[in-house]
């Protein structure tokens, strides 16, 4: 999370992450496009390492009571749903999009780590939940009729990125709009993504995910499950 950081603890990070790689015999990432990043960075002690990607997953435990509260929605709208920090990496323009329309409600559950929450306070159709009890993000999520992944496309971070929430959202068979970062490349026929400048697409796009056919929500849960920690754990470790 170095973007948090001051310049001089980037640098201390930089060093103990060096270290880190030239004690390790095998080094994993989450996503092809942070390997090559970090390929990039520290090419010198990465060539004689093992590297492989073991991705994101879920604890599939947690997902197992999931039940409808209509705890975290507004009943006779259209509820978009966002779990995650109000960050630099996030595109707030496209938030302001959403609750500028009508018959939509934006449900965020997340800290607010820039201060943007007094602005989106201005529009009547953001309902904001704070941070939430990790137990309740399945029902959070649940509860939406769509879910969002806000990611700014001019951000490192965003670019770099294989949001976990992605596979949370699928797992609960979820709708998920999604600007066109790189990790939805793989998920794009299960993904509703914005193609248009400035995201001009958004209420078309809404609709489409608010009215879909229902096979794609079995469709993301098939591809949910192969992401439960469990898998993936046991296909890291027969090849170490």
């Amino acid at each position: 999370m170095e973007h948090f950081f001051s310049e001089e603890e980037k640098e201390k990070v930089k060093k103990y992450e060096k270290h880190l790689i030239y004690i390790s015999n095998e080094v994993w990432f989450v996503g092809e496009k942070l390997k090559d990043i970090y390929l990039s960075k520290y090419s010198e002690v990465l060539i004689s390492k093992k590297v492989k990607i073991v991705p994101n997953g879920i604890n599939s435990q947690i997902f197992a009571n999931v039940r409808s509260q209509v705890k975290f929605k507004t009943k006779g709208k259209i509820n978009i749903g966002f779990v995650g920090a109000l960050a630099g990496w996030v595109d707030i323009d496209l938030m302001k999009k959403i609750l500028g329309i009508e018959n939509c409600v934006l449900n965020i559950a997340g800290p607010d780590f820039v201060g943007v929450l007094r602005e989106l306070r201005k529009y009547k159709n953001l309902k904001y939940y704070g941070t939430i009890d990790k137990k309740d993000v399945p029902n959070f999520i649940n509860d939406q009729d769509i879910c969002l992944l806000p990611f700014r496309l001019d951000n490192p971070l965003s670019i770099a990125s294989e949001p976990l929430k992605l596979i949370e959202y699928f797992y609960l068979q979820k709708p998920v709009i999604s600007t066109s970062i790189p990790a939805i490349n793989k998920v794009r026929h299960l993904v509703y993504v914005l193609e248009s400048p400035n995201n001009d697409d958004i209420e078309s796009i809404i609709k489409k995910a608010y009215y879909e056919d229902e096979k794609f929500k079995v469709l993301r849960y098939n591809f949910a499950k192969e992401y439960i920690w469990e898998k993936i754990a046991l296909k890291a470790l027969i090849d170490v």
